[in-house]
């Protein structure tokens, strides 16, 4: 499947669970609460539960849903913009405070983007309503009525309004930076885009450089091993805690003993690159080079 055909099956399901997940708000039983401080009057709407029970049915839809989206960017998207991952809720597989995912399920007042304390001001005829944050007002509204029960219907349905309008931005932003990923696709490419040439020069430099520069050598060898296995096996990129050099011996690209000499170094290039003891030894490098260039060939 190619990543127009990728792309529109992505966006149908996303317009399908958009539909869905917008309801979420408005089904969740809200209470109100006041508060009365500084000779101020405050509103603060609140949900009877402050953790929504998700059905287990949308719950696994819509994380397989943002999964899929953040596979979709690995494959295909080379620009970009990481200030919108948040929204995906996958930061180590713990869930973002800026994430779709938190801004439905909890309460109104634990989300940065929402106003979850309403200023309330009377005079006659009138009630002035405004969010209120860090003793500041914030987008006055007034209401010609004065009457309690649709002023306290008013600030409760204001909250509900304001999730749905915050999860409607966090989901448009993520269906645009799908629909211009595929757009991209077709107007612009990376510069390099690696081939057995360029692993091959690659290689001749490492060799070079590794008898006055064994460390940057064995890095450069680790790069060249992965982008090389990359290459075999005709993918794009690594998938998490994918096992290429497994694969490649599966696949009969490779036998036993290059599947050896490939983790041997792998093992050291991880060594170097992680542990704050391990010391270089130069004719060890050297003699793993020429070894990956006897066995791999280009």
């Amino acid at each position: 499947m190619d990543i127009k055909s990728e792309g529109e099956k992505l966006l149908l399901t996303h317009s399908e669970l958009q539909k869905k997940l917008i309801e979420i708000p408005d089904k969740r039983k809200i209470v109100f609460r006041e508060e009365f401080k500084d000779g101020k009057r405050f509103g603060k709407p609140r949900f009877k539960k402050p953790k929504y029970e998700w059905g287990k049915e949308l719950i696994i839809e819509l994380r397989n849903h943002l999964q899929d989206i953040w596979n979709f960017f690995e494959k295909y998207n080379y620009w970009l913009d990481e200030t919108f991952l948040p929204i995906l809720a996958y930061n180590s597989r713990r869930i973002s405070k800026k994430s779709v995912i938190f801004l439905l399920e909890k309460d109104i007042w634990n989300t940065d983007e929402i106003y979850g304390k309403y200023l309330i001001e009377k005079d006659q005829n009138s009630t002035f309503i405004s969010y209120y944050r860090f003793d500041t007002k914030i987008n006055e509204i007034e209401l010609s009525t004065v009457d309690e029960p649709k002023i306290k219907e008013c600030i409760c349905n204001d909250a509900i309004k304001q999730i749905k309008e915050q999860f409607s931005f966090l989901w448009s932003k993520l269906e645009t930076e799908i629909q211009v990923c595929i757009e991209e696709e077709y107007t612009k490419k990376p510069k390099i885009f690696f081939t057995t040439k360029y692993l091959k020069e690659q290689l001749d430099l490492t060799k070079l450089t590794s008898k006055n520069w064994p460390e940057a050598s064995l890095l450069s060898l680790g790069r060249i091993c992965e982008l090389w296995l990359l290459l075999a096996l005709d993918k794009k990129y690594k998938e998490y805690y994918e096992d290429l050099i497994k694969k490649a011996e599966k696949r009969g690209i490779i036998n036993k003993n290059q599947g050896k000499l490939l983790y041997k170094i792998k093992r050291n290039y991880d060594y170097l690159k992680h542990k704050a003891y391990y010391q270089v030894d130069k004719g060890f490098i050297i003699e793993l080079i020429n070894q990956f260039s006897n066995i791999i060939m280009f």
